[in-house]
């Protein structure tokens, strides 16, 4: 007992260092961008007033969640049958989930798709995420005064409109849930990157991180869908489809693609040191992401079979 108090304790103390670690990100992101701002007027350059159409999109996904859930429901109740040995409660809650992965599967569908078609003439849209581009134009054009076109815009507030909305409902709807805090770090951590990403105007290789985490969720979220469910066959096969999207986007291209563009590629097309402000936090956020995304792909690889023939 007293060796979990002191690991919560530890987990404690680190998520509030994080978070007083991203307060101070966001003042410091202000700063810069104010300052931005001031020197490039007539360039457009990123504003905080451009999200504010996602206060009304986070409004109609959080209505449009809760429509999918209560209607998934009876769906769910059909196609999970429950086990000897889950509670009410666990039995619930896989009930519970199982509209919640109907909702980000369709959201997740419909916007990787949008993103592709915005950015796949993209210059900077590589050959391995099915673009003709080089990640290298993610730091020409007057970096980190590019002018950031109005679909791509659109995109990063329909996103930051989607994490507002996943924050509002577990407010809800979730509050009670184990995971409840974490899943709070997650999702304001996410808006706060999107923001940070656009701020700052590392818009287009925050692009192609974002189509690649969201073009692997996909799968992430069928497998959610049909684990609980009868249809075992049909599970591995989705689960076989995590592995080739997650290994594929985000054990390849991730790294091999994007962070080496943005570790080195950047360093050598922008000599100006001050233009590259806010670089290490990015630096930190996306390799930190790529090594979470290469244990989460072993364990799977590890667990799954296993899983399966236990069913």
């Amino acid at each position: 007992v007293r060796v979990m108090g002191y690991k919560s304790a530890i987990l404690n103390g680190l998520q509030a260092a994080y978070l007083v670690f991203i307060v101070y990100q966001f003042v410091l992101m202000a700063q810069v961008a104010n300052h931005r701002q001031k020197l490039q007027k007539s360039t457009g350059y990123p504003q905080f007033a451009d999200f504010i159409p996602a206060g009304g999109i986070a409004v109609f996904l959080t209505c449009f969640h809760y429509f999918v859930k209560a209607f998934c429901r009876p769906i769910a109740l059909s196609v999970i049958a429950r086990k000897s040995k889950w509670s009410e409660e666990i039995y619930q809650a896989k009930i519970s989930r199982f509209g919640s992965a109907v909702f980000k599967l369709i959201f997740f569908t419909v916007f990787t798709i949008q993103l592709y078609v915005v950015l796949r003439n993209a210059e900077w849209m590589p050959p391995e995420l099915g673009g003709a581009g080089s990640t290298g134009r993610c730091w020409l054009d007057g970096f980190p005064y590019q002018h950031v076109d109005a679909h791509l815009k659109w995109c990063y507030i329909v996103a930051s409109g989607y994490y507002v909305s996943e924050v509002v409902f577990q407010l809800l709807f979730e509050w009670d849930r184990p995971d409840f805090r974490e899943m709070m770090i997650h999702h304001t951590t996410a808006a706060f990157l999107l923001l940070f990403s656009y701020m700052m105007n590392y818009t287009r290789v925050g692009s192609l991180v974002f189509f690649v985490f969201c073009c692997s969720d996909i799968s992430s979220y069928l497998v959610k869908l049909t684990v609980d469910t009868k249809y075992k066959y049909l599970t591995f096969v989705v689960y076989l489809s995590v592995l080739a999207s997650w290994g594929y986007l985000r054990l390849y291209v991730l790294p091999a693609h994007i962070i080496y563009c943005t570790w080195f590629e950047s360093m050598a097309l922008i000599p100006d040191e001050e233009n590259l402000m806010g670089w290490g936090f990015f630096q930190h956020i996306v390799a930190r992401a790529s090594c979470s995304e290469s244990l989460l792909v072993r364990l799977a690889a590890a667990y799954g079979v296993p899983f399966f023939k236990q069913r």
